[in-house]
């Protein structure tokens, strides 16, 4: 016998089967076959009984256990769910229907607008004689002296009637015991001044209808049959007179068939001629622009009228305005007679900073 290694020698030919039980954790038994084969000729096999072969031999059997009680956790981990049933959800008759739907009156936003009232401003009104009120028509009638105060609109006239309901303001004068009209209203609306005989103010649209008017343009005066007035406060009348007479029967007039006048700008009108005491001469135009501005700008000077013994009738000082700047003017005027006497004249003015 060797020292380090035992040799069993078989001689006799033979197949034999060695079973051996493992019993595994979990439950599991695994049953392991080792087929030995040899031959019929006498051979010899080797068994190693050595400390390292023991110890390979060890160790190749706890990886074989380490191997089957991984593949046995990880079945019972693998577990078979149940599919899961979705039970059909009742709607609740007390709530009246769908559970999870938003509440529709609280999450809508409320899509009727606030209508605008037509009426923007507190109207103020009095009147010395009487006041009489409609509930049902909702009007309101103001007699002698009557005043109606509307944001910056401020109305006179003897007579006044405001109706609610149609946004809309009429005045008018009013006959006295000896059948002369008296009370013509007066409508202010910022720096503009309307003296007229009657007028419908629309305080919705703030439009006006304004039966013979005077109002102040510029350094002029401007008289129409009717006036309609809008919202940005331009001004169109029918057969137009204007003038820088101040006077209720002015001496002379530019008439035309219709006219438009801008605010703090200038008048524009249509094909016009000059008046002088209510006798039309040939002097006009196909058109007229005149400045209404109330700062200093350039523009026509009308000219003034008279007669003299020597020259006859006579025009002075018509021309034209050059506002260079706020420190240069120039002024181009002219003098024309009947009796073939003309004049030029040419003046400059500078105001030194």
């Amino acid at each position: 016998m060797e020292e380090f290694s035992k040799v069993i020698a078989i001689k006799r030919a033979f197949t034999p089967i060695f079973l051996t039980n493992v019993a595994m954790c979990y439950g599991f038994k695994i049953t392991l076959r080792k087929v030995v084969n040899f031959s019929q000729h006498d051979k010899y096999s080797i068994i190693s009984t050595t400390p390292q072969g023991m110890l390979h031999r060890t160790l190749f059997f706890l990886t074989i256990c380490v191997f089957f009680i991984q593949v046995a956790a990880t079945a019972q981990e693998r577990t078979i769910k149940p599919p899961q049933r979705q039970l059909p959800v009742k709607n609740d008759s007390f709530s009246g229907g769908k559970q999870n739907q938003t509440d529709t009156a609280k999450a809508k936003s409320d899509t009727t607008k606030t209508k605008k009232g037509d009426i923007e401003s507190t109207i103020v009104y009095s009147a010395e004689d009487s006041i009489t009120s409609e509930l049902t028509n909702k009007i309101v009638r103001l007699y002698g002296n009557a005043k109606v105060t509307y944001g910056t609109i401020k109305l006179d006239a003897e007579e006044i009637i405001i109706d609610y309901e149609k946004s809309i303001i009429t005045a008018n004068g009013k006959k006295d015991s000896t059948g002369k009209l008296v009370g013509f209203p007066v409508f202010k609306d910022g720096n503009e001044t309307y003296e007229t005989k009657g007028m419908i103010y629309n305080f919705k649209t703030r439009k006006a209808k304004i039966t013979e008017v005077v109002t102040k343009q510029g350094e002029g005066f401007m008289h129409g049959d009717k006036v309609f007035k809008d919202a940005k406060d331009n001004i169109f009348t029918t057969n137009n007179a204007y003038t820088t007479c101040d006077l209720a029967d002015p001496h002379f007039r530019i008439i035309s068939k219709k006219a438009k006048a801008i605010t703090n700008d200038k008048i524009v009108s249509g094909p016009f001629y000059m008046e002088f005491n209510h006798v039309p001469t040939p002097l006009g135009g196909p058109f007229g622009i005149f400045p209404s501005q109330r700062k200093s700008a350039s523009g026509i000077i009308v000219p003034s009228y008279g007669e003299e013994q020597v020259r006859g009738f006579f025009l002075r000082r018509a021309g034209y305005y050059f506002h260079v700047s706020d420190y240069l003017t120039i002024s181009l005027t002219a003098d024309v007679y009947s009796k073939r006497s003309t004049g030029l004249y040419i003046n400059t003015t500078y105001i030194s900073r």
